[in-house]
């Protein structure tokens, strides 16, 4: 089977080559055996090819698929095809594209050793950004001649316009290849499996083997947001992150990149070639073409023939050079994500500033580069990068909040929602420090899943079919439900698995596509059990529908709801001998979360004689950890003359009748901002005070803490204190609150000059699904609680400028809102009534 495989890779037909690597990526899926006969016939050397010669990009992708697959299959391959395949595409990107840019800017060929000597000294005029955006001169800090020609919004690039119809066509091409091998790239960089590999035998990983080529690698990478950065218009707010990131890239490019010294140095000698070309295409110029020794005889009208002809293809392939420099810099965005989970790369990546190159594409006006850019930016925050690197950019937070809440995309809401749980929190703590029974980290899942912890959701944005099973499950007796949130309208297929199920992301086995699972897929609208032929069932959804799973073990049935709207019995004779586990497959591009039915996640809609699953093991206990359980016989603590302490008898006071501190003249006003989290402590370690509230700038925050033991929250005014300072926040702070609320030790009022109590509230506790807001006005802060503000209203410095990252420390669960689901507290929405 295996040779004939291997002819139909060796025809000239390219629809059968791709038959060939298609039919070789599906042997690969059934055994290692035949993986072990595709590389003994050559067959690794045979799909490699396809990268090297075949320009058809679905043949290039099938066959760097088949590649990883035989990869995943038998690890005994894996070393040979890092060598012999990944390397080498690796190697040639930087120098494709020094000839994708060359092409693409054809003005750009002054050798450097022609410059003049005064160039060293005015490196900053040489800054594409620099050149072609004059408006970044004011906050750039050179002093740059502004050009009288300006960039537009939207239009094709002058640079990209070559005067010939046949460079035009070689720019194409040139671009073309770099999609393709950037494709190619990333498929094979955004999976661990070339890290996974046998040091017995001395193999290295990839990282360890690419060590040497990620400096140029990155460069490259980098030099391509060059391909859109100069084709737009930017608002004056995002000018600043482009200033700041362009010096740092002419360093780079001066430092490491050699391949690119001309590209450079000549970059501001292209401002007038668009306006030459775009003369020539008009019919300037065409007496001196007349007169040309390289055209004596021509006619004049002969001429303007083809010089009509040799525009219009020009403009034909300059739109679709256009589209494919889109498609370019997607791609380099794309592999930049998948690479910074490599800690040199992403040390590079810091230093290249490549954070303010992000922020500044937010505001592109072309949605496929401003959603990866952000994309990117919440896989390097969730993959390492420092908060600082946020903080340093003024209003960069802010600028991301606009982007995501004005965009309103599901897909831009997971990635924030990974962004928040990895920029918010500031303590130290292990992803499993909180471990739940129903956490999908406590689950068996494949490797090619996105995940945002906290709000308990999956993304697949690998190419193949990836699934996770829940490691808790029921059996016996029972009736349980657990729900699954639809956000994109894909296949996804929902339902039970058992330990026996085995999936194969690359052969694309899920649930439902074998015996040991049930499964159900609104998309296709089917039910899935093993091989059965009658599985119509249910109906369409779409996003933002909630599927419930329902598993009857008494009745042996599953079911399956739409929003609360029962589809029938979609399966009879279960085995309730079986531990069956909640479970879930996606396909690319596909996303969703779960409800497990906790106090914190409960069920929307709960059938009747139904439990959640989650009742099945309690998630709500608290576990002390160091000190145990409260104290007794405390001494009750008496704050000094300048605190304030509210007198509360009962939590339920605070969380129903709380009155507004807000006047009546304006509690209307909507604040400038304010966020919520749904939170639980109930995992968090007993001699942790849990802190809540809002960095405004690097030293400086607002925060409430919960002194557990007296059950008292506390609010804390920060200044002068760098909240990077553990000793700090995650150590004396707790010590001197639990301190300071017993009166039987000994403790000074303040232990730093930079911490001022505020106000006091006894009698109040946090407890599983409490919803706590902060917001601010223009000189105040404040907090919220279950929809109800409670406390003062803090004083603050003005806070128009503040970075405004939400604040949390020892808070080991929770669910931060930024504007997805409407807040708790009414006058956070700008559009309620003044009665609301």
């Amino acid at each position: 089977m295996v040779d004939l495989i291997i002819s139909f890779c060796h025809s000239t037909d390219s629809e059968i080559q791709y038959a060939g690597a298609a039919l070789m990526l599906n042997a690969a899926t059934l055994s290692n055996q035949l993986c072990q006969q595709i590389a003994e016939l050559n067959g690794i050397e045979i799909l490699d090819s396809y990268l090297n010669s075949n320009y058809i990009l679905s043949n290039q992708l099938v066959a760097v698929k088949a590649l990883l697959t035989i990869a995943v299959k038998d690890p005994s391959l894996r070393f040979q095809i890092t060598v012999f395949t990944v390397r080498p595409l690796v190697q040639r990107l930087p120098l494709k594209v020094a000839e994708c840019l060359e092409l693409a800017f054809p003005n750009l060929a002054i050798n450097s050793n022609q410059s003049s000597a005064n160039d060293e000294h005015s490196s900053n005029f040489d800054s594409p950004l620099m050149s072609y955006m004059p408006e970044l001169v004011t906050f750039g800090g050179a002093s740059v001649p502004s050009s009288p020609q300006k960039r537009r919004a939207g239009t094709v690039s002058r640079f990209s316009i070559s005067p010939d119809c046949s460079n035009s066509r070689k720019t194409l091409q040139s671009c073309k290849s770099v999609q393709h091998l950037l494709s190619c790239l990333f498929v094979l960089l955004n999976t661990s499996v070339f890290d996974e590999v046998d040091l017995l035998k001395n193999e290295q990983t990839l990282e360890e083997y690419m060590a040497d080529c990620f400096d140029e690698t990155c460069g490259a990478l980098l030099d391509l947001l060059a391909l859109v950065l100069l084709d737009y218009a930017f608002p004056e707010t995002v000018l600043p992150f482009l200033a700041q990131a362009s010096a740092y890239m002419l360093d780079r490019q001066q430092r490491n990149i050699a391949i690119r010294q001309d590209y450079q140095k000549s970059f501001a000698q292209g401002l007038d070639s668009g306006a030459n070309l775009m003369g020539t295409i008009s019919g300037e110029g065409v007496a001196e073409l007349n007169f040309s020794p390289m055209n004596p005889d021509i006619d004049h009208d002969h001429l303007k023939l083809l010089q009509q002809l040799d525009s219009s293809d020009i403009e034909i392939n300059t739109a679709e050079i256009e589209t494919t420099k889109i498609e370019i810099v997607t791609g380099a965005l794309r592999c930049i994500g998948a690479l910074v989970k490599y800690d040199y790369v992403m040390s590079i990546m810091i230093r290249e500033k490549l954070v303010a190159i992000l922020i500044g594409l937010l505001e592109i006006e072309n949605k496929t580069l401003s959603y990866q850019a952000f994309i990117t930016l919440a896989l390097c925050v969730s993959r390492g990068l420092p908060v600082q690197e946020i903080v340093n950019i003024h209003m960069a937070f802010p600028t991301v909040l606009k982007f995501v809440i004005a965009e309103a995309s599901q897909t831009l809401y997971f990635y924030m929602n990974i962004l928040l749980e990895n920029l918010c929190r500031f303590d130290t703590f292990l992803k499993t420090d909180s471990l739940a029974p129903f956490d999908i980290l406590n689950s068996v899942y494949t490797s090619g899943f996105s995940m945002a912890i906290q709000t308990q959701e999956i993304r697949n944005d690998d190419w193949t079919f990836q699934s996770l099973r829940m490691n808790t499950g029921v059996t016996g007796n029972g009736r349980y439900a657990y729900e699954f949130v639809i956000r994109t309208t894909g296949i996804i297929q929902i339902g039970w698995a058992c330990d026996k199920c085995v999936f194969d992301p690359e052969a694309g086995t899920g649930v439902g596509d074998n015996v040991y699972s049930y499964a159900f897929d609104g998309h296709r609208v089917k039910k899935w059990h093993g091989s059965i032929d009658d599985n119509e069932y249910g109906a369409e959804w779409t996003a933002g529908d909630v599927i419930t799973a329902i598993l009857d073990l008494d009745q042996k049935t599953i079911t399956f709801c739409l929003n609360g709207v029962s589809f029938g019995v979609a399966f009879t004779n279960v085995d309730n001998s079986v531990t069956w586990c909640p479970a879930v497959s996606l396909t690319s591009e596909q996303s969703g979360f779960f409800r497990f039915g906790s106090k914190f996640d409960p069920l929307k809609f709960l059938p009747e004689h139904t439990v959640p699953i989650a009742s099945v093991s309690s998630d709500t206990l608290i576990m002390e950890r160091s000190i145990g359980s409260p104290k007794e016989n405390r001494h009750v603590f008496e704050p000094p003359p300048h605190v304030h302490t509210e007198s509360v008898t009962s939590r339920d006071r605070v969380v129903t009748e709380a009155e507004s501190v807000l006047t009546e003249n304006n509690v209307a006003l909507t604040p400038l901002f304010y966020f919520e989290a749904r939170v639980n402590i109930s995992m968090a370690r007993v001699d942790k005070c849990p802190q809540f509230g809002i960095l405004l700038r690097e030293d400086q925050m607002v925060i409430v803490c919960l002194e557990r033991h007296s059950k008292t929250l506390i609010w804390l005014k920060i200044h002068g204190l760098h909240y990077n300072d553990k000793s700090i926040f995650d150590y004396m702070l707790d010590q001197h609150l639990v301190s300071m609320m017993d009166a039987s030790q000994e403790t000074s009022q303040s232990f730093s000059s930079g911490i001022e109590i505020i106000h006091l509230m006894p009698n109040i506790d946090w407890c599983v699904g409490d919803t706590i807001g902060c917001g601010l006005h223009h000189n105040s802060g404040f907090f919220t609680m279950n929809g109800k503000q409670i406390g003062p209203t803090l004083a603050l410095e003005e806070t128009h400028d503040a970075i405004c990252i939400p604040y949390m420390r020892h808070i080991p669960k929770f669910v931060l809102n930024i504007g997805e689901t409407p807040f708790m507290w009414l006058p956070a929405h700008p559009d309620r009534t003044p009665n609301e």
